[in-house]
């Protein structure tokens, strides 16, 4: 038995739906042939079905940015840890001063370069919003 209002209150509602345009004129489609409690069902399982399919396609657009993550940062971190050890080993050779300070200026200028190559790096080659994610945070000098 067919509620009164319910052919609107269907269109409403599958008008405001989060299902995909094709899915929505099916919906509407069907309910010109009438509103029951099996098209109502047959909605929510479409409902249903978007949301799984959303949730997956969620869960691999998370591995695959951590794994771009992890890729990208154990490469900086181990060039940054080379270029880290190498200037401690300068600073214990040299004598308070000048030196001193241009090496801490020397030292400076290469985690920039190293900071810019990496952002290029991901611009060049990232595959997902990464590169987005670091060009808005990684301020790079670039003047």
């Amino acid at each position: 038995m067919k509620n009164q209002g319910s052919d609107a209150a269907f269109l409403t509602a599958v008008d405001r739906s989060f299902l995909t345009e094709d899915e929505k004129t099916e919906m509407r489609r069907a309910a010109g042939r009438g509103v029951d409690q099996q098209l109502w069902n047959r909605f929510n399982d479409l409902l249903i079905a978007s949301i799984v399919r959303t949730q997956g396609e969620q869960r691999e657009y998370v591995q695959t940015l951590d794994s771009e993550i992890d890729r990208y940062t154990v490469e900086y971190e181990r060039e940054k840890t080379v270029l880290d050890q190498r200037f401690r080993d300068e600073l214990t050779r040299t004598a308070d001063g000048p030196v001193k300070k241009r090496k801490w200026g020397d030292y400076e200028r290469r985690i920039r370069e190293l900071q810019a190559r990496f952002v290029k790096k991901v611009r060049d080659t990232s595959t997902s919003v990464l590169h987005d994610v670091i060009l808005s945070t990684v301020a790079i000098d670039e003047g």
